[in-house]
């Protein structure tokens, strides 16, 4: 009798603990599911983030632009509007045509800057100087899209455009050990650090989205110019 209860006991025990392990994997498998599934919505939600910010930029670039060639129609500077009007249709077509992605090579990156630079010196003809300096072995490194063109978007309105004589811009890019630095500076008379604008503000949350801590960046000013640094970890492929 004693057996009888005995075995009925670790059978009983047995069930059961077979019943925990069977509830615990179906109750893992489906907590691993949703983990999965919620990852997915905020990486995709992340990304949706990511893409919003760079799309931000092109309306802001496009109002700017749209506003310089009226400011040219007002002045009778007719030849230089239709200059810009066509620079500006090249510059979309590039825009448009060039696949979505969030990283590109500096070398690609540094091409689209000078397409836009291109529009500016319409405007401001030899009063606007642009100087680039990026080391060959900083041409294959991977950068955010459209990372430069806000930063010196601003450079070209508060330092160029802000002393009649013009101004100058420069663009370095360096590897620095383990990271990629890249500087934009101008010889403007310097901006308050009330002026805080879509383009700084873009460029930081979009850095702190893709590296987290692992970024860099700094903006100093003074009465000789403005210096906007912005650094990553360096890399030639996505990881």
């Amino acid at each position: 009798m004693g057996q009888l209860f005995n075995g009925a006991v670790y059978n009983g025990f047995a069930l059961l603990a077979w019943s925990v392990l069977y509830f615990w994997i179906r109750y893992h498998d489906a907590w691993l599911t949703e983990r999965e599934r919620s990852l997915r919505a905020e990486a995709l939600a992340h990304q949706a983030r990511l893409e919003a910010l760079r799309y931000q930029i092109q309306p802001h670039f496009l109002f700017n632009t749209l506003n310089a060639i009226s400011t040219l129609v007002v002045e009778r500077r007719s030849e230089d509007a239709s200059r810009m009007i066509a620079r500006l249709s090249d510059f979309l077509r590039l825009t448009l045509s060039a696949p979505v992605s969030d990283l590109t090579p500096l070398k690609d990156e540094l091409d689209f800057i000078g397409r836009y630079l291109e529009i500016e010196q319409v405007r401001f003809g030899s009063k606007l100087r642009v100087r680039v300096d990026a080391a060959l072995d900083t041409l294959g490194a991977l950068v955010p899209s459209l990372i430069l063109q806000p930063l010196v978007e601003n450079a070209v309105r508060h330092g160029v455009g802000a002393r009649e004589s013009g101004g100058s811009i420069a663009i370095e890019g360096r590897r620095k050990g383990d990271m990629l630095s890249l500087a934009i500076s101008d010889d403007g008379p310097g901006i308050g650090d009330a002026i805080d604008g879509v383009g700084w503000s873009n460029t930081r949350e979009r850095l702190t989205r893709l590296y987290g801590e692992a970024h860099r960046f700094e903006r100093t000013s003074s009465p000789l110019g403005t210096t906007v640094v912005v650094a990553w970890p360096f890399a030639t492929t996505r990881r």
